[in-house]
């Protein structure tokens, strides 16, 4: 008999059968994992470890990252056959708090089925749920079904219970059978004139009904209690297809700003300033789809985070209207399923007969009843569209968030692999951060060029002088006074042409102004780029910030940002400010660059600026503040800088972006930590810069092709730098002079080490080598023949292995120059380092040495006998080793071997020194072994008496 083990969860059961009871309740927690897996994939979580998994009981605890964010989370997944009491959520809460405190970006999950019981929820509502300071989320038995169901191929329960004919009677709430076999749906039926529940039918996930004898005998001896029932395997049922879009998302197009200085929304076409040559590229390839002169079927618009790419969609829309042509910017971020698509494409084809007459109604009035119909018509709408040698444009903006929804790109796909095909008049436009993309693990380059190898692409640049010019002139339009030269100067250096730096600023030119503040005065005022971000809380409560961080965290399209999720007066108060807005059923931050500061704390250029000071005076910045016990007015600052007023800016700037200085209200305030009296400001300053640069996804760029080739000319630096970010259009000149400023920073932070004389950046590793700045390395003099004792080189190994393994400095302390230098060259000689100014690469031997202090004395032999004179003396020292010598003669007797022209006194510190290795590398025979005082017994009476060498 086969015996069976049923997890029974209300409205969700789990099935596992089998002989073996181990075996079972094996399969049993795999069923329970496979299904917690398919919950968090559906919203977007992807499992990287189980951290503790327990069949028996039904639990599993995970962690992995969201694939959309990149944010970590931890998940623990519960089932009680009773709801679940407080102190195990309290036990969750714990775990999942000692994981936030590490990062502060993760999220927790704890799906328990069936759900909690009054004590947990209780205990959930008032320190968990209310808890603004961190992200978390509770599934119960229902939040699953609702996942489960909403996987690819599968349907909702509505949807099935809809398909009963109501004829065969009322359908009861439906039950989950989540068995070996798959996922079906039993659905208890009442019959005309009867109490309770006499009839069932079986559905698989997809919704089909089940007719095969053996999948419901099999479901059967799972839960006999199906037995009771009559079962309805034949007859017809109600088709699937009402109720599609019951559920779907909603379709919102991007909205674009009201006024021309709105910087937290795209400009609006009206505003819209400068990109010509993209326009002219986008009628160029209107054309060509016109003309069959290119098999392209889409256009991307690529660019970082703030660079106008869904301004310059709005601008596209109209500007393609302009030309007869039909466009629509749909708004990604109430994607969330794979309703999105067929939606999108009946929205769109519905808008047509709002727009022209001229596109016959064909099938507009059709019901699109899924994915594939939708594509069909779409695809005759395109045969349309050519007959009357029009294009129809689709803008999905912004594109990351379909990116991260496989079904949703998967679909896309398909959409877009079918207009290709057909070679239609459908152009399907993409607007994506790239850098962003990849940088996630859930998306790789390949994935993304199978998308936009059909799409022609139009990177979107940094603005020019001409088109920042453009926007000052709409600036000073807007304050009815032309702008000094002084602030327009500021306004170009400081915003370096980011569109949305630029645009913020001139917003807070405005406030500026409107406060009475002189233009002169402003530029003073606006150095805290962070203070500026900053400023966007200044008038909220408390509970508004709070949910402001809550929607910041929420991802839009999912139940996680449902406008009644949060207090309704905060997000009111924040729509009203600009900070929020609508999508649909959503809210969701208005500016994708203050939604990435909220979650991160950094500024989008945080990871790729470029500096364009020199080293010198920012150490020069540095001492003035110091000196000024960390804090002066602006104004003072600049005065004792004593630089141009654009050599000021971006002093200003690079300081603040090195996090070296924070700018507010009219002050400049030193950052770097300078209270240990013990640490020179150098260091300090070299270790800020360290971990500074490293954050800087073009100093990892360079490092890591200096790694690979060892050594790199300016130019080849220069040309990687352009390539690397191909947002910034520059001369090569201006790329050079980058190359070398960003060549003397990483030399003055010891990532690398730059050779002035031929202009090369050298690798530096910091695992081996050493930056010696204050002792210069002489080249040796002579022949390797040692010159120093035993422990100073012993004890200078030690000092090298010892800064590698903390901060890479060396305490030269209670050490002489003479000392160093000679101890250097013996551990060169020995094979423990190379010297090559302004470097000491440590090798592993020295490594070896200084961690075995049992094997030192065979290590140094080792190396020492490589020497010839140190080789020399030792056979020397075997010749004597009964009746011994003085040092003098050993001395005589190793010059005269080596053929060497020493002075007395030379010969015989050698013959000391080498006998000092001797016997610390156990070397040394016989008499010279140990040190003894007077003479050996039973030499007095001997003619060739000697002095001691041991006194």
């Amino acid at each position: 008999m086969v015996e069976r083990d049923n997890i029974d969860m209300g409205k969700l059961r789990i099935f596992a059968s089998d002989r073996s009871q181990h075996t079972r309740i094996q399969a049993r927690g795999k069923l329970f994992a496979e299904m917690m897996t398919r919950v968090l994939n559906h919203d977007g979580y992807r499992i990287d470890h189980i951290l503790h998994s327990d069949p028996a009981q039904m639990e599993i605890d995970v962690q992995g990252k969201h694939r959309e964010t990149g944010f970590p989370f931890y998940a623990a997944c519960r089932f009680s056959e009773t709801p679940m009491p407080e102190r195990d959520l309290q036990a969750f809460f714990g775990r999942y708090m000692i994981k936030w405190h590490t990062d502060r970006r993760c999220h927790g999950l704890f799906i328990v089925l069936p759900c909690l019981d009054g004590g947990a929820m209780k205990f959930y509502r008032e320190h968990i749920k209310n808890n603004t300071h961190v992200t978390t989320f509770l599934y119960d038995e229902d939040d699953a079904l609702k996942a489960i169901s909403g996987m690819p191929g599968h349907v909702s329960p509505d949807q099935i219970a809809g398909r009963i004919p109501p004829d065969i009677g009322k359908p009861g709430e439906g039950i989950l059978l989540y068995t070996q076999k798959g996922m079906f749906w039993a659905y208890p039926i009442i019959s005309h004139g009867s109490k309770t529940p006499d009839k069932i039918a079986i559905f698989d996930g997809k919704g089909e009904l089940i007719s095969d004898r053996s999948i419901i005998g099999y479901l059967t001896k799972l839960d006999p209690a199906i037995a009771n029932f009559d079962n309805i395997s034949t007859g017809k049922t109600g088709p699937l297809q009402p109720g599609l879009f019951q559920y779907s998302d909603p379709i919102v197009e991007v909205n674009g700003s009201s006024s021309c200085f709105e910087y937290q929304f795209p400009a609006s076409p009206r505003y819209f300033v400068g990109r010509k040559s993209l326009f002219s590229n986008l009628d160029s390839f209107s054309d060509q789809v016109i003309h069959n002169q290119t098999t392209h079927r889409g256009i991307v618009f690529e660019g970082p985070t703030g660079w106008g790419k869904s301004s310059m969609v709005l601008a596209s829309v109209a500007h393609l209207k302009k030309m007869g042509h039909f466009a629509v910017a749909v708004d990604c971020r109430t994607a969330s399923s794979s309703t999105f698509i067929p939606r999108v494409l009946e929205y769109t084809v519905g808008k047509f007969g709002d727009l022209d007459g001229r596109i016959v109604e064909t099938d507009q009035k059709k019901k699109i009843s899924g994915f594939d119909s939708a594509v069909r018509m779409i695809l005759d709408t395109g045969q349309i569209l050519e007959s009357k040698n029009k294009l129809l444009f689709i803008f999905f903006d912004p594109f990351e968030n379909i990116l991260f929804l496989p079904d949703v790109l998967n679909q896309i796909k398909k959409l877009f692999l079918k207009i290709v095909e057909k070679q239609t008049n459908i152009i399907l436009g993409f607007t994506w951060d790239k850098d962003l993309v990849l940088s996630s693990d859930a998306f790789s380059n390949k994935q993304l060029d199978a998308l936009a190898d059909d799409c022609r692409k139009m990177i979107l640049t940094t603005f020019s002088k001409a088109q920042m010019g453009m926007l000052l002139k709409k600036l000073g339009r807007e304050l009815d006074e032309t702008l000094t030269k002084g602030l327009q100067s500021f306004l170009e250096k400081f915003s370096q042409g980011y569109p949305w730096l630029l645009k913020i600023l001139c917003f807070h030119v405005m406030v500026a102004r409107q406060s009475g503040i002189p233009q002169s005065d402003i530029p003073g005022i606006l150095l805290g780029i962070e203070e500026l971000f900053q400023q966007e809380f200044q008038y909220l409560s408390d509970t508004e910030r709070a949910t402001l961080h809550q929607i910041a965290k929420s991802i839009p399209g999912r139940s996680s940002a449902l406008l009644e999720m949060f207090d309704p007066k905060a997000v009111q108060k924040l729509t009203h400010q600009g900070l929020i807005h609508r999508i649909g059923n959503t809210v969701d931050i208005s500016w994708s660059i203050f939604h990435d500061y909220l979650n991160t704390g950094d500024l989008p250029f945080y990871d790729h600026y470029l500096l364009d000071t020199a080293v010198g005076q920012v150490v020069h910045a540095l001492k003035l503040l110091h000196a000024a016990k960390g804090i002066l007015d602006v104004s003072e600052f600049k005065n004792q800088i004593s630089l141009s007023e654009l050599a000021f800016y971006g002093l200003a700037k690079d300081l603040d972006l090195l996090g070296i200085v924070r700018f507010g209200q009219g002050t400049v305030l030193l950052q770097l930590d300078m209270s240990d009296a013990n640490q020179e400001m150098e260091a300090l300053f070299r270790h800020h810069l360290r971990n500074r640069l490293h954050k800087n996804r073009l100093v990892s760029e360079i490092l890591k092709a200096l790694k690979d080739n060892h050594r790199l000319k300016m130019v080849d630096i220069s040309s990687r730098l352009e390539s690397l970010f191909p947002f910034i259009k520059m001369t090569r000149l201006a790329w050079l002079k980058h190359a070398r400023i960003l060549a003397e920073w990483l030399d003055a932070a010891d990532l690398a080490v730059l050779n002035k004389k031929d202009k090369t950046l050298i690798y530096f590793d910091p695992a081996t080598d050493i930056r010696v700045r204050n002792i210069f390395l002489p080249k040796r003099r002579g022949g390797k023949t040692p010159r120093i004792q035993y422990a100073p080189v012993e004890n200078i190994a030690m000092r090298l292995v010892h800064a590698l393994q903390e901060d890479g400095r060396v305490n030269w302390t209670g050490l002489h120059k003479n000392t160093i230098f000679r101890a250097l060259a013996t551990l060169e000689d020995l094979g423990f380092i190379l010297r090559k100014a302004p470097l000491i690469k440590v090798l592993p031997r020295a490594k070896a040495f200084v961690e075995n202090p049992n094997n030192r004395p065979f290590l140094f032999a080792e190396g020492a006998l490589q020497l010839v004179s140190f080789s020399v003396f030792i056979e020397i020292l075997k010749s004597k080793q009964i009746k011994g010598g003085t040092l003098l003669e050993l001395g005589h007797e190793l010059q005269e071997k080596l053929k060497e022209n020493w002075k007395e006194s030379t010969s015989e510190t050698i013959a000391k020194i080498m006998l000092d290795w001797a016997r610390h590398t156990n070397l040394a025979p016989g008499v010279f072994a140990k040190i003894r005082k007077g003479p050996i017994k039973g030499w007095k009476k001997k003619e060739d008496a000697q002095m001691s060498l041991f006194k």
